[in-house]
């Protein structure tokens, strides 16, 4: 058996909802398909690692090529390391967010930037379909705004010409719906 270094693998390790329960969700980003439930942080990272250990061994004695580390691809340009000054404010907010969800200050903040990185991946690829869809939508809603402001310049116009009167003329206009 060749030196197998489970622990070099990019393991992630977050707080969930499965089934409306609250658990840990452990996952391999080299290797989507292994990923782990458990009710403790830990728990769900010695179970991925566990798998990873058996699935290269399986692959090893079947002879098949195993997916290695991403940090053994080739030299990072990063440390994986940075240091954050931050107000004492936001510091202890971020410390009651990470106690709360019961996790390290640590994960807790990339946690934070995995989200935001992902929301906004999200929204790069959703935009086209949605661009799409305002796009084909702009003349309805430019419409129903020309109507609407018509509407309350003929409003207007009614209500000025009869405040002689004691009730304006359109609230005696019967209202007619915009849509059916």
């Amino acid at each position: 058996m060749s030196n197998f270094d489970s622990g070099a693998y990019t393991i992630s390790v977050k707080r969930v909802s499965q089934d409306g329960e609250l658990c840990f969700h452990a996952a391999v980003a080299e290797i989507p398909d292994i990923s782990s439930y458990a009710e403790t942080s830990t728990e769900a990272y010695e179970e991925v690692i566990e798998a990873l250990e058996i699935l290269h061994e399986t692959a090893e004695s079947q002879g098949k090529e195993f997916p290695a580390p991403f940090a053994s691809i080739g030299p990072a340009p990063y440390s994986g390391r940075v240091t954050l000054r931050m107000s004492k404010s936001i510091h202890a907010e971020v410390a009651r967010c990470a106690e709360e969800d019961a996790v390290s200050l640590n994960q807790w903040i990339i946690e934070a930037i995995s989200l935001r990185r992902g929301f906004y991946i999200g929204v790069a690829a959703a935009a086209p379909k949605y661009m799409n869809l305002i796009t084909s939508l702009f003349p309805m809603i430019q419409q129903v705004a020309t109507t609407v402001n018509e509407m309350h310049l003929i409003k207007n116009e009614l209500f000025l010409t009869s405040s002689i009167q004691k009730e304006p003329i359109y609230r005696q206009l019967p209202f007619v719906p915009l849509v059916n």
